[in-house]
């Protein structure tokens, strides 16, 4: 999904807005009281969508346009004194939901609905196939003031990922640990995230133990035939595979992560590399002396070792590659925290553990408060598996709390760590725009 463009008339009775999105950056940009959360407010509510929004604030008309797969899509809603109409439409294609409105004095100046009214209201609109085409569209993450991942809902799916969460917590800890402080709910919501993030690697990670598993038994039975040349040159034979000798640590490594860890079975390891190094300082001193009987005698369990090397290394590439997200999203933050002298890692389980300046672990309750904003825009920038099926986040306000040398590394870093992503962000703070001026998109309600 690509946002394109947003319009709206006489909202709050006098604002109106046309804003044509870039495809990769856009800063809202304006004075307190433009409109700029208002049009992040009016977004949201559209392809959430928020038929509590959509009600309470007043407007005559909005209309967002987006791309999806290729093609362009709108979202028109209409309001007058008695409903409220929802367009969606597709290459001329219209289909429409109209629902009638509560009397003003319901909603009105803030007034909250009574959960009588707004469960009637629900009902009736949710119901309808249109609103039901808009709830399946990959939205975009919005992080508002309280940084909270405003994808969820407390559905049912949403409580089950805080029990689970709680549950881990729980384990690791022998408590509920409660996240105190600034954005202590975002915070929670970023572990939850991040150790989701973890947790499918691991998954995938196993089945790949699996299969390292496979391919070491079935490089044991693999048959060698017998090749003239190995005597024709033997050195260049011997050469070609001492290789493997720097490659020990890795080849135990690899039997105890099949789940082998048999202490015979490791000495056994041992003393095949301690003899196979003999073996080789021996050809390499006696190069000119002809065949080596020990040579040729191990040479076949030497060659199965080199291919053990190769199965190794096939298996280490994709599990970097599996942790290659991960790996960046630590190295990105903690580009940030070194002007602290902190450090971030993540335990076995994916818990976020911080390394303080003395060197000791803590949790994430010793970050400061820009520390937490940080971690949690960059967690969803680069982590949140909603933000990448969309494509598109928008940010109100990413400046809160942030140095001023993090605000100018702000708007480079979230590029660069997810080039193909949508950014909009609302922004008081020349820093966050940067160099970046030709992509700020002014609001003046």
């Amino acid at each position: 999904m690509k946002l394109l463009a947003f319009h709206a008339t006489n909202v709050y009775g006098y604002m109106n807005f046309d804003v044509k999105f870039n495809s990769d950056v856009n800063f809202l940009v304006g004075s307190n009281g433009s409109g700029k959360s208002t049009i992040i407010k009016l977004i949201q509510a559209l392809l959430k969508p928020n038929v509590k929004d959509l009600i309470c604030v007043p407007f005559e008309k909005v209309k967002l346009s987006y791309t999806d797969k290729g093609e362009i899509f709108s979202i028109l809603g209409t309001k007058d004194k008695l409903s409220l109409n929802i367009n969606h439409s597709h290459f001329g294609s219209e289909k429409s939901v109209s629902i009638p409105l509560p009397p003003e004095d319901k909603y009105e100046d803030g007034f909250d609905f009574d959960d009588n009214t707004i469960s009637h209201i629900e009902r009736d609109f949710y119901s309808s196939p249109i609103i039901k085409k808009i709830k399946s569209l990959n939205i975009p993450v919005f992080l508002g003031l309280d940084r909270k991942t405003s994808f969820y809902d407390d559905t049912e799916s949403e409580i089950n990922r805080k029990n689970i969460y709680f549950k881990r917590q729980f384990i690791s800890s022998g408590r509920k640990r409660a996240i105190n402080g600034s954005l202590s709910a975002a915070l929670q919501s970023t572990e939850i995230l991040i150790q989701e993030a973890y947790r499918r690697i691991r998954e995938v990670e196993e089945r790949q133990d699996m299969q390292l598993r496979d391919n070491i038994l079935k490089s044991s039975f693999k048959f060698t035939k017998f090749d003239v040349e190995d005597f024709q040159s033997p050195d260049i034979t011997w050469q070609s595979r001492s290789h493997i000798l720097e490659r020990r640590e890795e080849i135990v490594r690899a039997i105890k992560k099949i789940g082998n860890t048999n202490k015979a079975l490791l000495s056994d390891i041992d003393n095949f590399f301690d003899n196979l190094t003999s073996l080789f300082e021996e050809l390499r001193k006696n190069e000119s002396k002809g065949l080596s009987v020990e040579w040729f005698l191990n040479k076949v369990q030497i060659d199965r070792i080199s291919s053990l090397v190769d199965v190794i290394d096939e298996y280490n590439e994709k599990i970097g590659k599996m942790y290659a997200p991960i790996s960046k999203f630590l190295s990105t933050v903690n580009e940030f925290y070194k002007d602290s002298r902190k450090k971030i890692e993540i335990n076995a389980v994916g818990q976020l553990v911080i390394i303080r300046p003395d060197n000791k672990k803590s949790s994430i309750d010793i970050l400061s408060s820009g520390e937490r904003q940080l971690l949690v825009i960059i967690a969803n920038v680069m982590l949140n598996r909603y933000a990448n099926t969309s494509g598109v986040i928008v940010i109100d306000e990413p400046e809160i709390s942030l140095h001023l040398k993090w605000q100018e590394l702000f708007s480079e870093t979230i590029l660069s760590v997810s080039p193909n992503t949508q950014f909009i962000l609302a922004t008081h703070s020349p820093d966050i725009v940067g160099e970046l001026t030709d992509k700020c998109k002014s609001i003046r309600g």
